[in-house]
């Protein structure tokens, strides 16, 4: 596991030539959170299948899951660190503690 997150953090190889693109269904509270500047932090669990699906994404674009008529939302990724410990909420507004991805969003500034 840790050499997944040092990949990841290092910009590492993992998934070559997937795109650059991660699609990922977040719940209508987070997912407005993150596109009205409420949070700028996705929490997920810490486990081989999310450090696995990051890879060596650049992006990820969030699709609301409640309501899948809003518009999908371009996020680059910051950074990737592995927290511990407190609670936090998850990607379904969910809280969970333990192991964690806490994963910093920039929102994508469209070009003219």
């Amino acid at each position: 596991m840790e050499d997944l997150i040092g990949g990841l953090l290092s910009g590492g190889g993992l998934l070559v030539g997937m795109g650059v693109n991660l699609r990922q269904s977040v719940s209508d509270a987070v997912y407005s959170d993150l596109v009205d500047g409420g949070r700028s932090v996705f929490i997920v669990q810490s486990n081989d299948y999310y450090a696995k699906k990051l890879g060596d994404k650049k992006y990820i674009v969030l699709v609301n899951e409640e309501f899948p008529k809003k518009p999908e939302v371009r996020f680059r990724i910051e950074a990737v660190e592995e927290g511990h410990g407190s609670v936090q909420e998850d990607i379904y507004g969910q809280f969970l503690t333990g192991p964690h991805l806490k994963i910093t969003l920039q929102k994508r500034q469209k070009t003219k």
